[in-house]
């Protein structure tokens, strides 16, 4: 199924895909088909902002080099996600508000 949403996120030139009830937060550089892109106007970010509730999960050792970044510390977070014309920001933070993660996505398909 997951290898099926690759075409179609690709297909459609998405800039940032979100996911979560994985209890693990991570996310990947750009990718085409699953690998990393080499030409920064394509390919798609994926971000599973799922660290929260009774059950965290580490990243599994073997999965660890798909992510560009991930928490390897089981610890709820929270993400705030600002949109613009041209960018999306994700700031994630921690229980206490401490700042664990931040990252801009830009718009490849801008329009003015």
């Amino acid at each position: 199924m997951i290898t099926d949403w690759l075409g179609v996120f690709d297909q459609a030139n998405v800039d940032l895909v979100l996911s979560g009830h994985d209890h693990i937060y991570a996310r990947t550089d750009l990718l085409v088909g699953g690998v990393e892109a080499t030409d920064p106007d394509t390919g798609s970010i994926y971000f599973i902002g799922g660290s929260s509730g009774h059950k965290l999960y580490q990243v599994d050792p073997g999965e660890a080099s798909m992510y560009e970044f991930y928490l390897a510390t089981t610890v709820s977070t929270i993400s705030m996600i600002s949109i613009t014309s041209n960018q999306i920001l994700i700031e994630s933070i921690d229980q206490t508000g401490s700042i664990v993660d931040t990252f801009t996505v830009a718009a490849k398909n801008f329009v003015a």
